[in-house]
């Protein structure tokens, strides 16, 4: 029997490789036995091919039965080489090639499983196996081509609702951001407004402590003029926050500068007098000033603060993005303040 196996194996081969040049050659009973002969064969071996095609047909059935897929193609495959011609054996073998496509995943197998329906329905087209394997390939090939096309949906579902998440993310940062950013600037303003505030009260006060040294005969007017001048030079004077800049924000200090030095002097040669004409009114004006001067320290430090904030989420990723401007800071003071007043 081993040997008769033996002497078959090139009749398989002959048929396997005739099976994949020429799926579509039609055979005869007599074409193959002649290709049997061709290869060696005896009558009795040819005999025994048939034999050994209803063993692997067999087989096949078996494997189908305990779905193994796999298994089953390569027996039925061995059927229909040696039985090209047996209807049952080429519907079951695409009945295999059918199952192993699905199974596996690859759909390229259910051209296979088709040619060999084919071929059966062309040798018995009333097979009613095949009728009903025919209406089976075509369920599953139209199950695979939804599947297909649903997982495609899914997956650019999938990457739409990632890129929308995405978007939507960054939005929302950006959005975040620049809220931030205009809430910082609101601070910048509000404490530019409080240091313009605080100027203000002093430059207020300049025209009563005028009017309280001018009788002073000995007090020098030049004295008072230059305060006089300083004074009208910051009088009523407002800078818009949107239009606050460096050189602003400079000639802005150093008019406010040329007052605090003006106050300075004509405080300390007031001062200097005795107790008769240094009244409690002079003193309590006094006070106001010292008073404004710490207020003013106080305000421009909030000022600062709020710019060093504003300026950092401006500098910042993604505030850089968002074209905000950056807002300059109040620069150290170098005038005095006004001098204390010991009273003899």
């Amino acid at each position: 029997m081993a040997e008769i196996e033996e002497a078959l194996k090139p009749f398989i081969e002959k048929m396997l490789d005739l099976e994949c040049r020429q799926p579509e050659n039609e055979l005869t009973e007599a074409r193959l036995k002649q290709i049997a002969l061709d290869v060696g064969l005896t009558e009795l071996e040819y005999q025994a091919a048939l034999d050994k095609a209803d063993t692997y047909l067999d087989q096949g059935r078996a494997y189908l039965e305990s779905y193994n897929w796999h298994d089953a193609a390569t027996a039925l495959e061995h059927a229909v080489a040696l039985q090209p011609l047996s209807v049952e054996a080429n519907a079951l073998l695409a009945k295999a090639w059918m199952n192993r496509a699905e199974a596996d995943v690859q759909p390229n197998l259910f051209d296979t499983s088709q040619r060999y329906l084919e071929r059966c329905l062309t040798l018995q087209p009333d097979y009613r196996p095949g009728l009903e394997l025919k209406g089976a390939l075509r369920k599953k090939r139209r199950r695979h081509r939804d599947r297909t096309a649903s997982a495609g949906r899914r997956s650019m579902q999938l990457v739409t609702g990632v890129a929308a998440a995405a978007v939507i993310g960054v939005a929302i940062v950006f959005f975040s951001v620049y809220n931030g950013l205009i809430d910082h600037e609101e601070q910048v303003n509000a404490a530019w407004s409080q240091v313009e505030n605080v100027y203000q009260r002093r430059a207020d006060l300049v025209p009563q402590l005028v009017a309280m040294v001018n009788a002073a005969a000995d007090i020098e007017r030049t004295a008072l003029d230059d305060l006089l001048a300083a004074h009208a030079a910051v009088a009523d004077e407002s800078i818009a926050p949107e239009s606050l800049d460096d050189a602003a924000l400079t000639a802005f200090q150093e008019k406010q500068e040329r007052l605090s030095a003006g106050l300075a002097d004509v405080l300390t040669r007031y001062g200097a007098r005795s107790q008769e004409v240094v009244t409690e009114n002079f003193l309590a004006l006094q006070a106001q000033l010292e008073g404004s001067e710490n207020r003013i320290t106080v305000e421009r430090k909030r000022y600062n603060d709020a710019v060093r904030r504003y300026n950092g989420a401006c500098r910042r990723f993604p505030g850089n993005l968002l074209g905000f401007k950056s807002s300059p800071y109040l620069q150290a003071r170098d005038a005095l303040a006004p001098p204390a007043i010991k009273i003899d």
